[in-house]
């Protein structure tokens, strides 16, 4: 899982990107991370990926993450 802010249309949101299992649905890892972290902390945004793209240095290339299209908008 990787997460970051990203500003869309002025407005900042904490969007997920995650390799996960393609049955697991939006609400059920809101469900999950209401119980472990405090509201603010949950992602509004979730993006489901089949690997990470990398950079030359082996890094997650941030760039390229926000060419994926979103699975859901909370």
């Amino acid at each position: 899982c990787y997460v970051s802010l990203e500003s869309i249309d002025n407005i900042k949101l904490l969007v997920a990107y995650l390799v996960a299992d393609p049955n697991i649905t939006v609400g059920h890892l809101q469900k999950i991370l209401q119980d472990k972290i405090p509201i603010y902390m949950i992602p509004q945004k979730f993006v489901f990926i089949k690997s990470f793209p990398l950079t030359t240095n082996g890094k997650v290339d941030e760039k390229a993450l926000q060419h994926f299209e979103e699975k859901t908008l909370v």
